[in-house]
C-alpha cells in the first residue's frame, strides 16, 4: 500500500488546488493563472535542481519537456477553457477519460495490462461520471462545439503527456522532470500567450479588478504546492509503481475535488458523492493489489 503513496497525495494536493484556482479565476484570467502557476513552480524547482546540482543533459531532457508541453501547456490550458464553455459536467467526463487511454498507451512502454488495472479504471471513470455528469448550464452551440472538442484534446494530451513520463524516469532525476515539465509548460504559453488569447473565447466571465498582488501571491504558492510538490511526487509515483496505476490513482480527483469543495467552496454535499468515494477508494484498492 505504501507504494501508491506518492500518488494518494498527489491526488490530495491535485483535487484541493483545482478548488483553489476555481476561486482565484473569478478574479484572474484562466491564462494567467496557467502562467504564473508554471513560472512560481519552476523558479522553485530551478532553485533546488541547482543546490542539489541535478544537471544531468541527455535524451530524458526532451522526453520531460514533451510531457509539459504536451499536459501542462497544451492539456490544463484547454481542459479550463473547456470547463469555463461547457462547465465541469460536460468536460470532466470527456476529459478524464484519459485514465482508460493511458492504461492502453503505456503498454508502448513495456507496461502490463492486467485485468486489475481494467477493472480499476473502468471503476475510476463510473466514480467520475457519477459526480460529473449533471444538467450544465445552456450554451450556444458554437460554443459547447468548441468546448467539447477542447476536453477531447484535453484527453488526448494529458494521456500522451503523462505516458512519456515513464522513459524520462530511466534517464534523469524525478526533481529534474519535474523542473523541466514546468519550464516547458511555461516557456510555450508565455510564446503562445497572445495567440491562444485571440483564438479563445475571454469574455465568458467578467473578471473582477479588485485584484491586487496579495492574490498573485497566493496564485504563485498554490502553484509552487501543485506543480513543484504535487507534480514530483507524480512523476516519483510513475518511477516507482508504473503509469498505469499512478493514472488510475490520481483519476479520483473529480470525486476528492467535490470534497473540498463542500468545506472550501460551501457546496452542498449529496448522497452519490458518497457512492463516488466509495468506488474511489474501491478502485484503488484494486489497483495496489
Amino acid at each position: 500500500m505504501l507504494n501508491i503513496l506518492p500518488a494518494l497525495i498527489t491526488c490530495i494536493i491535485w483535487s484541493l488546488s483545482i478548488v483553489l484556482y476555481k476561486k482565484i479565476s473569478r478574479r484572474i484570467p484562466v491564462l494567467k493563472v496557467n502562467i504564473v502557476r508554471l513560472l512560481s513552480a519552476s523558479t522553485v524547482l530551478a532553485l533546488l535542481c541547482v543546490i542539489l546540482n541535478y544537471t544531468t543533459i541527455n535524451r530524458g531532457v526532451l522526453y520531460a519537456a514533451l510531457s509539459g508541453i504536451f499536459a501542462l501547456a497544451i492539456g490544463d490550458t484547454a481542459y479550463i477553457y473547456s470547463s469555463t464553455l461547457v462547465g465541469v459536467s460536460v468536460a470532466a467526463p470527456i476529459a478524464y477519460l484519459y485514465v482508460i487511454l493511458v492504461q492502453f498507451i503505456a503498454i508502448l512502454y513495456g507496461e502490463e495490462l492486467t485485468i486489475n488495472k481494467i477493472i480499476a479504471s473502468i471503476i475510476a471513470i463510473i466514480s467520475i461520471l457519477l459526480i460529473t455528469l449533471e444538467k450544465s448550464n445552456d450554451v450556444n452551440s458554437r460554443a459547447r462545439i468548441l468546448g467539447i472538442l477542447l476536453a477531447f484534446l484535453t484527453c488526448i494530451f494529458w494521456s500522451f503527456g503523462q505516458v512519456i513520463i515513464k522513459p524520462a524516469t530511466k534517464l534523469i532525476n524525478p526533481l529534474e522532470i519535474t523542473f523541466i515539465r514546468a519550464l516547458a509548460g511555461f516557456t510555450t504559453l508565455t510564446i503562445l500567450y497572445k495567440p491562444i488569447k485571440k483564438i479563445m473565447i475571454e469574455n465568458v466571465y467578467k473578471y473582477s479588478k479588485d485584484v491586487d498582488i496579495l492574490n498573485y501571491i497566493t496564485l504563485a504558492l498554490i502553484g509552487i504546492l501543485d506543480l513543484a510538490l504535487g507534480s514530483y511526487l507524480f512523476v516519483l509515483s510513475i518511477a516507482t509503481i508504473g503509469v498505469g496505476p499512478t493514472v488510475i490513482v490520481t483519476g479520483s480527483i473529480p470525486s476528492l475535488s467535490q470534497i473540498f469543495a463542500t468545506f472550501v467552496e460551501k457546496e452542498k454535499s449529496k448522497i452519490k458523492y458518497i457512492i463516488a468515494g466509495i468506488l474511489t477508494g474501491l478502485s484503488i484498492a484494486i489497483v495496489s493489489i
